[in-house]
């Protein structure tokens, strides 16, 4: 059998370049159906919707730096699978409260949150 090396290259930093928070779960859900975003995040009580640049994951593998060009967020109190769209259909939003990385974004969303 072949023996494999495993090495981690976590991201060691993140930069969001645009952050706006949005006053209800439906201005954001009718933002992110009109910008065909096709999935939603939650986290911490936020509903997320953000857009990475493709080149984004190239720029992270070359520097460690995870690239987020815009995020809207919202309180979302309670996870639910899907969100429904006002001009009918669903939109799935992701539980990400297990990953590393959301849970340091939510405490961001916090802080920012409470300066709104």
């Amino acid at each position: 059998m072949i023996e494999m090396d495993v090495e981690l290259a976590i991201s060691r930093k993140v930069k969001i370049l645009g952050l706006d928070y949005r006053k209800s779960e439906d201005e954001l859900i009718w933002c992110s159906s009109t910008m065909e975003v096709s999935k939603l995040f939650w986290v911490s009580g936020y509903l997320i919707c953000m857009e990475v640049p493709e080149k984004s994951f190239e720029h992270e593998i070359e520097t460690g730096e995870f690239i987020i060009s815009q995020l809207c967020f919202t309180k979302c109190p309670k996870y639910e699978r899907f969100k429904s769209i006002a001009r009918g259909g669903q939109i799935p939003v992701v539980d990400m409260s297990s990953m590393k990385l959301f849970q340091e974004i939510a405490k961001v969303l916090a802080t920012r949150e409470s300066s709104t």
